[in-house]
């Protein structure tokens, strides 16, 4: 494979970390990350909640389901 070398300097704004424990949970962070940039709001991964994140998705999921 060629290509260019890659580092961390060529990222612009800088690297953080998410503390996950599976690929699921790393994926709702990305998420989060994504509605908070979308909305404008602060990025928050010290108070980040994985169960509280998820729990909205589905909850924002089902709500666009029509029950009969």
């Amino acid at each position: 494979m060629t290509g260019r070398e890659f580092t961390e300097n060529m990222i612009d704004g800088g690297l953080n970390s998410v503390c996950v424990t599976c690929d699921e949970d790393y994926m709702i962070a990305m998420i989060y990350i994504a509605d908070c940039l979308t909305f404008k709001r602060n990025i928050d991964l010290e108070t980040f909640n994985v169960r509280r994140e998820r729990d909205k998705m589905v909850d924002t999921l089902l709500s666009m389901l029509d029950f009969e």
